[in-house]
């Protein structure tokens, strides 16, 4: 399949979508990218900050304080042991053995705590358990002994745990705080990078709005200001423009629409005028377009010094053949005549049918003579004619003329019409079927 066609299969499917396709996707555009913004960034914002911050704050700082406890209790333990090796008092070996409770509530606190501590805070946890534990071990069994010395060590060693137990909770306090610090700097870092993820989806979905808003445009508000513009164009008579829309299809349709509507009305109007300047017996221009053209040959004739003739055809006896066969006949005769008249005349001329029997034909750039052979070959043509009317009843058509030359016998047509009618009256006057030419009035 050619790139040609594929264009023109995407064209028209774009063409003929509706126009909710276009509203709705011109949303669509402009909303979901700020929706998608929203979810990514409570999303990041949560994931990479929050959640930290709440593991910096919560869990880690519950570790830190049974830490504290720990320390504490373990410089009890060693003050009660201390007092223990000098005195072998049972009462300082019971607070001795209290501390030791705290250590171990504390160490679980720290266990239950520690979801998922690094490998070094795993392993001084571990250290700091088993001192705590040895200690007390190696204090409860030199007990069980009468031997002096026996405690004597026992006590000394469990100082000596003591001690590393103090260094492994202090190294697990040390080791804790980097890691709070190390979140607390990557919480930082998400935050300057949300900032710039921040910034990027926020002209990502201008972007994406101005592209919605862009289609908004093109699918409706583009379409309304065409066929304003067309309809105003119209109303103003520019009645050349069409409108051109391509989306939505609803738009296209109404401007379809509106384009079919001005043709009709131009048709319409087209017909009218025909209508108003054309006789509809005959079918020749009328009185009212005849007024219209003379002037322009007038004009003519005016501008560049030449000459032009009007002639008056009349039919003969019209009133008589009306009375005699009727006024249908009457029309029939009439239509006869012109079909005659404008089998004869030269290709420049133009009739008239100026008003019941009488015709104006004028004739271009000719002088006197011409105007004279002319008028008389028209009334040949129209003698020599066999006519029978649709009731098969035959009669005899004759017609006089009477003609007169810009500007030998007038310089306006009225001065023109008046020549001529005169010379047509000459024409009835000398027994009707016959040609007379104006007087010179210069």
């Amino acid at each position: 399949m050619s790139y040609f066609m594929i264009s023109n299969r995407l064209i028209h499917f774009w063409q003929g979508r509706s126009l909710r396709f276009w509203l709705t996707s011109g949303l669509i555009v402009t909303i979901v990218p700020f929706f998608l913004f929203s979810i990514i960034a409570f999303s990041f914002v949560h994931s990479h900050i929050v959640e930290p911050l709440l593991t910096l704050s919560g869990k880690q700082q519950k570790g830190l304080n049974s830490i504290n406890e720990m320390q504490i209790a373990t410089l009890e333990a060693t003050t009660s042991l201390a007092d223990f090796a000098i005195s072998q008092e049972e009462q300082y070996f019971k607070e001795f053995h209290e501390a030791y409770e705290k250590l171990s509530q504390s160490l679980d606190i720290i266990e239950l705590h520690s979801a998922e501590p690094n490998e070094l805070l795993k392993g001084e946890y571990r250290q700091a358990k088993y001192y705590a534990f040895a200690a007390l071990d190696r204090i409860s069994s030199s007990l069980s002994t009468t031997n002096q010395v026996e405690v004597d060590k026992a006590i000394i060693e469990a100082e000596g745990n003591l001690e590393k137990l103090g260094h492994a909770l202090t190294n697990m306090s040390y080791l804790i705080q980097d890691e709070n610090t190390q979140i607390h700097h990557n919480s930082l870092e998400a935050t300057f990078l949300s900032e710039k993820i921040f910034v990027f989806f926020l002209l990502l979905s201008v972007l994406f709005g101005i592209t919605g808003l862009l289609i908004i445009n093109k699918s409706l508000i583009s379409s309304m200001n065409k066929l304003t513009e067309g309809a105003t164009k119209f109303a103003t008579g520019d009645v050349e423009h069409n409108i051109n829309i391509g989306i939505p299809c609803e738009m296209a349709s109404v401007a379809h629409t509106f384009n079919c509507m001005k043709e009709t009305i131009l048709k319409q109007q087209a017909e009218l005028e025909h209508m108003a300047s054309c006789d509809r017996l005959t079918g020749l221009p009328n009185r009212h377009k005849f007024d219209e053209l003379a002037i322009l040959i007038l004009e003519n004739a005016q501008n560049f010094g030449t000459q032009f003739c009007l002639v008056i055809c009349d039919i003969d006896h019209f009133k008589k053949l009306n009375d005699q066969f009727g006024h249908l006949c009457g029309d029939e005769a009439l239509k006869i005549v012109s079909i005659k008249l404008q089998s004869a005349v030269p290709r420049d001329a133009h009739i008239f049918r100026y008003g019941g029997e009488e015709f104006i034909i004028l004739l271009p750039n000719r002088p006197s003579s011409e105007g004279v052979t002319i008028a008389e070959e028209l009334r040949r043509n129209i003698q020599n004619s066999s006519n029978r009317f649709s009731s098969n009843e035959k009669f005899k058509l004759t017609a006089s003329f009477g003609v007169s030359t810009f500007p030998e016998h007038g310089e306006t047509i009225d001065k023109l019409i008046e020549e001529a009618d005169k010379a047509l009256y000459r024409s009835k006057e000398s027994g009707r079927n016959s040609v007379s030419l104006a007087y010179n009035t210069k």
